[in-house]
């Protein structure tokens, strides 16, 4: 979550003004560094879950309050909270993405730490790799994008 501060906090137009093929802005290094905190996440996962046999629940749970925490203070820093602007503007998108965001951590998560117990990070790492694919693949078929 920390790697992806800067891209909230930064303007689009500063992130393409300094863009090239061998240059790298600090949002995108940023962003390198929390893909590769994301995957060794899943060796932490599977040492709570197998080694020190937390439930899947319980470790799912703290990261996700924690991760929510996280984009609060996020959000209330970088959204103009201070500012007295409201960050939503529609509520009932809101609450449906809130609903969404909750199913998806309850079950995805939950079933990819079960699946620690099977399987090595690495390939658990590479399910997390494929997630964009089948998105965009379902997105062509029901919707035509």
């Amino acid at each position: 979550m920390l790697g992806f501060i800067p891209l909230t906090c930064i303007d689009a137009n500063e992130l393409s003004a300094g863009s090239g093929i061998f240059s790298l802005s600090l949002p995108e290094i940023a962003t390198i560094f929390s893909v590769a905190c994301y995957a060794y996440s899943w060796i932490i996962v599977k040492e709570l879950v197998e080694k020190r046999a937390y439930s899947s629940w319980i470790v799912n749970g703290t990261a996700m309050l924690g991760g929510g925490f996280g984009a609060l203070i996020t959000s209330f820093l970088c959204d103009g909270w201070l500012d007295g602007v409201s960050p939503v503007a529609n509520w009932g998108s809101f609450l449906f993405y809130v609903f969404l965001i909750t199913i998806v951590g309850i079950f995805c998560y939950v079933l990819y730490s079960n699946l620690l117990r099977t399987f090595s990070p690495t390939l658990v790492s590479f399910f997390g790799f494929t997630e964009p694919f089948f998105a965009a693949f379902y997105g062509w078929i029901f919707i035509g994008e």
